[in-house]
């Protein structure tokens, strides 16, 4: 049996018996030196979360979490000031989430919402969030590419970092799109990896070529690949170019590793938000020609 196959009241049961990081302490459950005994070993373990989530940068903001488990993550959105909406499909983890809450008075800057992200519309209302986070979750759930439909109702862009592999989530993301940003750097060397790319979305995910764009990011200082060049490349006319956005997108690209824009101020971060609102705009430009 495949795991798109596994019941998902299987997937709560398992959580059920067993919530995420509830043995990272041995102090008496739900108590206070609990919690804090987890979170300290939880964050010992995954050091790279608090710099990954930035939690502080979310004060005052209205945050959608995918699957809180017993609330590590969740409690310090919240002691950050945000307004956070907390999903998770097990009972008992979110029994723990709600007691942990009220520990550190947190609960009520905190929406708790039981059930199964795949049908979220159908528990959660729609509505704009500032940040939509998940760590570690959708990958669990049998059918991911049904979460990420249900965020694109709640969502105007999930942008995708596939890095040196492309996951199951990353994939379905993909599929699902409207529209593929694909970002090149500017040496010469990265085009085959953008043809690679081109191959992968247009032989193994079929994603039309008119659902993709190219994006060149600007050639100084490395040696000259230009938007004309990269074109010729990937025998596509839908290339544009951004500015340089500095070392840390360069290295990104080249490296494959991800990359986490914390400074909006970017400006490719600038250029490549720029980009989306127009697509979006265009693409009602073009229903309402269609209608």
């Amino acid at each position: 049996m495949s795991f798109d196959e596994v019941e998902i009241s299987r997937v709560r049961d398992y959580w059920n018996s067993r919530p995420c990081n509830v043995r990272h302490s041995t102090a008496p459950i739900g108590t206070k030196e609990y919690f804090d005994e987890v979170e300290a070993r939880k964050y010992f373990v995954e050091y790279h979360i608090p710099g990954f989530a930035q939690f502080e940068r979310w004060g005052g903001k209205k945050v959608l979490e995918i699957g809180c488990g017993i609330g590590t993550d969740t409690v310090n959105f919240a002691r950050a000031g945000a307004k956070v909406t907390t999903v998770d499909l097990s009972e008992k983890s979110m029994e723990l989430a709600r007691t942990r809450a009220a520990v550190f008075g947190l609960e009520d800057g905190i929406r708790f919402c039981t059930g199964n992200a795949e049908e979220l519309t159908s528990f959660v209302p729609v509505e704009p969030y500032d940040l939509i986070y998940s760590f570690g979750v959708i990958h669990h759930t049998p059918h991911p590419d049904a979460i990420l439909e249900q965020l694109r109702r709640q969502f105007v862009h999930i942008v995708v970092d596939a890095g040196s592999r492309f996951s199951e989530p990353c994939l379905a993301a993909l599929e699902a799109a409207d529209q593929v940003i694909v970002l090149s750097t500017p040496e010469a060397g990265a085009a085959h990896a953008t043809q690679e790319t081109q191959r992968v979305l247009r032989d193994l995910l079929a994603v039309p070529a008119e659902r993709v764009r190219f994006v060149q990011n600007q050639p100084r200082p490395y040696g000259k690949l230009c938007a004309n060049e990269l074109a010729f490349q990937v025998g596509s006319d839908r290339v544009l170019e951004v500015p340089f956005g500095g070392e840390e997108v360069s290295k990104a690209g080249l490296t494959g590793f991800p990359l986490v824009m914390s400074r909006t101020g970017n400006p490719t971060t600038k250029a490549i938000m720029r980009l989306a609102r127009d697509l979006e705009e265009s693409g009602r430009e073009l229903l309402a020609l269609s209608r």
